[in-house]
């Protein structure tokens, strides 16, 4: 079983704003409405739901927000599990759809220790077989929380998928990740690069590789995604044709997505990394998340050699 975890999801609230634009201190009125599940693990969770992969997405929830979050995940094809708080509120974030986007995020509820205990209880839990997906920012105060999952899943042969930034990636390292998901800037910047060619960034893909992670997945947005996998080997997914991005939020998301799915259906790595570029470019042709057909047109779109 895959499972997802979102440490800190959120309702993302949308206002149509294109027809008159965003005025700071006047009265602004939105010309459509609408509310999406938010956070890295859920739109993993929507992706394989759509991709016929099936997953549990693990989440802390909290109050009135965290059930109609659960509802809303639930609608987009979530098996949810989520670990309730006792008090607050699940974030609402506020996306202003503009020329120049603008958004609020809330900042979210953090878990106490209880909680943390049933999130301990249901790592343990898990065994050969099972692939437990790492994705998103964590809430400050807890920077090694996925290098502690890690461990405990290297210990019970459990997959681990991590799609984080900075000390809180590269501590996961020594626990071996099956795979590993930064975009380009991340990867730079994880060994002090602000910016780098196509042999720099095979280079830090292999010090990854040696400092521990088993596969690593770069996305590279309109230049597609690099594959080293655990054997040694590159891979290159390329775009044939390039379309025009209406929004890059959950294209990562939806990559990881479409490599677990590929792998769950029996593809080699060089389809599965076709079916993970064609899932994240979908998405970000897409005002939120790619479904299956938009998915499968992209697919055709991309070599990998």
């Amino acid at each position: 079983m895959i499972y997802t975890l979102t440490a800190n999801p959120a309702i993302d609230y949308h206002m149509d704003l294109t027809a008159g634009g965003f005025i700071p201190g006047a009265i602004n009125r939105s010309e459509k409405e609408e509310m999406f599940p938010g956070g890295k693990g859920l739109n993993v969770s929507v992706i394989l739901a759509r991709l016929g992969a099936k997953s549990t997405a693990w989440a802390f929830a909290a109050g009135k927000t965290g059930k109609l979050l659960e509802a809303l995940a639930a609608e987009k094809g979530c098996r949810c599990d989520f670990i309730w708080l006792p008090e607050g509120e699940t974030r609402i974030n506020v996306k202003l759809d503009c020329a120049q986007e603008t958004a609020v995020n809330g900042r979210g509820p953090l878990p106490g220790p209880a909680q943390e205990e049933e999130l301990w209880r249901r790592v343990k839990a898990l065994g050969p077989g099972d692939t437990l997906v790492l994705s998103g920012n964590l809430h400050s105060g807890a920077g090694d929380l996925y290098a502690k999952i890690c461990g405990i899943c290297a210990e019970r042969q459990v997959r681990t998928i991590v799609d984080t930034e900075g000390d809180a990636l590269r501590g996961t390292f020594r626990a071996h990740p099956f795979l590993i998901k930064p975009n380009e800037e991340e990867l730079l910047s994880l060994f002090g690069y602000s910016e780098g060619s196509p042999a720099l960034l095979r280079e830090l893909m292999s010090r990854c590789r040696g400092e521990g992670a088993r596969n690593v997945l770069l996305t590279r947005g309109g230049e597609g995604a690099l594959l080293l996998a655990q054997d040694g080997r590159f891979y290159e997914a390329r775009l044939l044709r390039r379309r025009a991005a209406v929004s890059t939020v959950g294209a990562g998301d939806s990559t990881i997505a479409g490599f677990l799915a590929g792998l769950a259906r029996g593809d080699d790595l060089a389809d599965a990394l076709r079916l993970a570029c064609a899932a994240g470019c979908a998405t970000a042709y897409t005002k939120w998340l790619a479904d299956k057909e938009e998915i499968e047109a992209a697919a055709r779109d991309i070599a990998v050699n």
